[in-house]
C-alpha cells in the first residue's frame, strides 16, 4: 500500500473530511492524512467511543502492516507517537482498556519508541 492508497482507506473509515482525504490521496501527502486520522482517533478516545477506537486501531495496524516505507514511517511517527498523549489523558484503568485495543504490532513499535527515548 502506498501513500496514495492509504488516505483512501482512512477516508472510508472516517466518513468525514473525505474531500480533503481524497485530495491527499491524489497528492500522496501521507503525513497529513495520518495526522487527520490521528486526530480522529484521539477524538474517539476522548469521547470513550470504545468500539470505534478499536476499529481505528485495527485500520492503523492494517495500514502499517501493508504499507510501503513512507506509509509505515507516517504511522509510526504520527499515529503511534500519539499514544503517549492518549496515555496522559486517562486514568490507569482506562489506559488498560485502551491498551487492550491496540494491536500488538503497533504497541511493540510504541514501546520501542518509549524505550529509545529514555522515558
Amino acid at each position: 500500500m502506498d501513500e496514495h492508497e492509504a488516505p483512501t482507506m482512512i477516508a472510508n473509515q472516517i466518513h468525514s473530511d473525505t474531500a480533503e482525504l481524497n485530495y491527499l490521496s491524489v497528492t500522496g501527502n501521507i503525513n497529513k492524512a495520518v495526522g487527520i486520522f490521528t486526530a480522529y482517533t484521539r477524538s474517539l478516545f476522548s469521547r470513550h467511543d470504545h468500539c470505534r477506537t478499536k476499529s481505528a486501531m485495527a485500520l492503523a495496524d492494517k495500514i502499517h502492516r501493508h504499507g510501503n516505507s513512507a506509509v509505515k514511517n507516517a504511522i509510526e511517527n504520527i499515529f503511534i507517537a500519539s499514544f503517549t498523549q492518549m496515555y496522559l489523558l486517562c486514568k490507569p484503568k482506562a489506559w488498560q482498556t485502551v491498551r487492550a485495543d491496540i494491536p500488538n504490532t503497533l504497541y511493540n513499535v510504541y514501546m520501542h519508541q518509549v524505550n529509545a527515548s529514555g522515558c
